[in-house]
C-alpha cells in the first residue's frame, strides 16, 4: 500500500468461488480457488479508480496458478452457473507435485525418493 497524503494505491485479492476444473499439472480434481486481483486508487480509503483487473486459479495439490482469460472471468464472476474447463488455464507457475510418506504420513515432493522427517524409503 502506498500513500501520498489522503490518496493511496493497493493491490487486491477477492476469492469469487471454487470450481470443480481439472489440474493441468497434477490432474487432481479437488476444488481450485478462483481469485480476481486488481489494483485501486483511494481518496481517503475509499476506492475511486481499479485498474489491472485479473483472474487467477489455484490448485491446491499441487500449488500450481493458472491465468484466466478476462471475459472468462468476468462471466465466471457474474454467471453463478458458469463453470471452467481445461481449456481455460494458462499456467502461470508450476507448482511441485506433492505426495505424502507411506509411514509418516509427511507431506513430501514426489522427486524425493526418501522421506525428509522420518527416512523411510518411497
Amino acid at each position: 500500500m502506498f500513500f501520498i497524503g489522503v490518496f493511496g494505491i493497493t493491490s487486491k485479492d477477492k476469492l469469487l468461488r471454487d470450481s470443480q476444473v481439472e489440474c493441468k499439472e497434477c490432474n487432481s480434481t479437488l476444488p481450485k480457488k478462483v481469485i480476481k486481483r486488481y489494483n485501486t486508487f483511494h481518496v481517503f480509503f475509499i476506492p475511486t479508480v481499479r485498474w489491472n483487473l485479473n483472474y487467477f486459479c489455484v490448485c491446491p495439490s499441487c500449488k500450481s496458478v493458472f491465468e484466466l482469460k478476462k471475459e472468462k472471468g468476468q462471466a465466471y464472476e457474474e454467471n453463478p452457473t458458469e463453470e471452467l474447463t481445461y481449456w481455460d488455464l494458462k499456467t502461470v507457475k508450476k507448482g511441485k507435485p506433492l505426495r505424502f510418506c507411506k509411514s509418516c504420513g509427511a507431506e513430501i515432493d514426489k522427486s524425493h525418493a526418501f522421506c525428509p522427517k522420518c527416512g523411510e524409503k518411497q
